[in-house]
Parts: structure tokens; C-alpha cells; sequence
């Protein structure tokens, strides 16, 4: 499993005004529909695929892609390469 600290530091910090809202609203669904949090969508991404796309429709692709471009240098890690293919 990924680290902890490395997900917490990918969450909350250092996001625009806009980023940060959509961080926060795929969190509160998240929690609503699955009754998890982002740190547990790295074992399970087809959570937060499915919240994505229900929040936003087809343009949950460009969040898919803001996500791999800040996980993109972590994907020497097997975990975070798994983790983007399944998005």
C-alpha cells in the first residue's frame, strides 16, 4: 500500500481556489456513495472514477489527466502506475 504521508500530501495543499472545491466536493461524495476517503481510492480507483464521472460528466478526463500529470513522477512506484492505468 502507498504510504500515508504520500497521499496526504497530495490532498489539500498547494491547489487553486478551483481545485480545491473539486477536491472537496469528490471528497464529501466520496464519503457519501462508498463511505471512504481519497487515501483508500489507490485500492480502489474505479470509486473515484465513478465519482468523477458523476460529478462532472466527460470533462472528468481533465481531471484524470491533472492527476497523473501530479502523480506522473511517482510511477516508478508499482502502486501509483497501477493507479493511473485503472483510472
Amino acid at each position: 500500500m502507498i504510504h500515508y504521508n504520500f497521499i496526504r500530501n497530495h490532498g489539500s495543499t498547494g491547489k487553486t481556489p478551483a481545485e480545491q472545491a473539486v477536491y472537496e466536493t469528490v471528497v464529501d461524495t466520496l464519503y457519501k456513495k462508498y463511505h471512504c476517503y481519497i487515501p483508500y481510492c489507490y485500492e480502489k480507483p474505479e470509486y473515484l472514477k465513478a465519482v468523477l464521472k458523476d460529478l462532472y460528466g466527460a470533462s472528468y478526463k481533465e481531471i484524470i489527466n491533472s492527476i497523473e500529470q501530479h502523480l506522473g513522477e511517482f510511477t516508478h512506484n508499482k502502486e501509483v502506475k497501477e493507479f493511473l492505468q485503472a483510472l
